[in-house]
């Protein structure tokens, strides 16, 4: 199986910056219940507009990830939505968690600012907040997730917030 990249890796630059946001007030994804799509171990993170960004993977035992970088130490939990496209948990400011949108590929991982909009917030288990969406359950958060990946893939507009890939010795970026 070739290796899949996805991580806590935009946490550093993802959460300041996201103008519209999925979020929730408690967790929808949990630990039993996460899945480890990616090897652990050292990656570079590219947030858009910023300089790249060296950080710490690690798997925690029975689901999920621990980030590590020179700011930040915080859990990251994940759930496949559909095939090479992800939601991604993580905390956000004060006790709020936040969501991302990740297409994972061979080469690199992509990770997405959500949209949030009528469409979205007429899906059970999600509420429209102003320009953000209230996650309130997981299933709401999958079929978001497919929408949002959907649209991607048929060429729709969604702003990609950042990129990473490994930064191991033995692999060489494209």
């Amino acid at each position: 199986m070739a290796p899949r990249f996805l991580g806590a890796l935009m946490i550093v630059a993802l959460a300041p910056t996201l103008s519209a946001c999925w979020y929730s007030k408690g967790p929808v994804i949990f630990q039993a219940g996460s899945v480890q799509p990616i090897e652990a171990g050292p990656y570079r993170f590219h947030p858009q507009g910023e300089d790249p960004v060296d950080v710490e993977l690690q798997m925690i035992p029975g689901g999920g990830y621990v980030y590590h970088s020179d700011d930040e130490v915080m859990s990251l939990f994940v759930h496949e939505a559909m095939n090479e496209w992800y939601a991604v948990q993580f905390a956000g400011e004060g006790s709020f968690l936040l969501f991302a949108v990740a297409h994972v590929s061979e080469r690199r991982v992509d990770f997405y600012d959500p949209p949030c909009d009528e469409e979205l917030g007429a899906i059970e288990g999600i509420e429209l907040d102003g320009s953000d969406c209230l996650i309130t359950s997981r299933d709401g958060l999958l079929e978001a997730t497919r929408i949002v990946a959907g649209r991607i893939d048929q060429g729709v507009e969604v702003e990609l917030n950042s990129w990473a890939e490994p930064n191991w010795p033995q692999y060489e970026p494209e």
